[in-house]
């Protein structure tokens, strides 16, 4: 079952989008403009990673991406660079984890890029002409939610068709034995 589908990026966008526009309105009177521009920042960044772990289920890798972003975020703060920069930082690890989640090969990895560049572009586009968070804040999602119809790794990288369909003849050869064995007399 594929997790990661457009739907739920879509949803997933929306709220992100309300939660985001939301905390500018209540952040924006008591931090000003630009920190509470990078709080929210801050805050959707982890939610989009904390929604990526959840639909892409990684086995391994969810302390190292989490604390990746731990460590992001503390940069950020420390130096405390231009509104532009922390965007793109954002933007680029949200990317780097989805990709490093979901691709193996180099074409997908690159599509990826290019839309989430392309996602950036049409939200800060939102921005400059509408002058709405919410609206900006929607259509970089709504983009990136397009980021599911790229083709992901299979579930089992390592394992061929072939090599799949000699566990599945095993286990069905396996199954046959338990109910010819639950079928002898005691």
């Amino acid at each position: 079952m594929n997790r990661f589908t457009f739907f739920r990026q879509v949803v997933t966008g929306l709220l992100l989008s309300i939660i985001g526009s939301v905390l500018m309105m209540v952040l924006t009177p008591v931090l000003g403009s630009q920190d509470a521009s990078r709080v929210v920042l801050l805050i959707l960044s982890f939610g989009y990673v904390l929604m990526l772990l959840q639909h892409l289920a990684p086995r391994i890798g969810i302390t190292m991406v989490v604390s990746g972003w731990l460590l992001t975020a503390a940069l950020l703060l420390l130096f405390n660079p231009p509104l532009l920069v922390w965007v793109v930082v954002c933007s680029a690890l949200l990317w780097l984890v989805r990709s490093g989640l979901r691709y193996q090969r180099l074409y997908p990895f690159t599509l990826d890029a290019l839309l989430t560049l392309f996602a950036l572009c049409c939200g800060i586009a939102a921005l400059l002409y509408s002058q709405r968070v919410g609206l900006a804040l929607w259509s970089y999602f709504l983009v990136l939610a397009f980021s599911a119809a790229i083709p992901a790794r299979p579930s089992s990288p390592r394992l061929s068709g072939s090599t799949t369909d000699v566990f599945t003849q095993a286990e069905t050869n396996a199954q046959r034995a338990l109910r010819q064995l639950q079928k002898l007399p005691r």
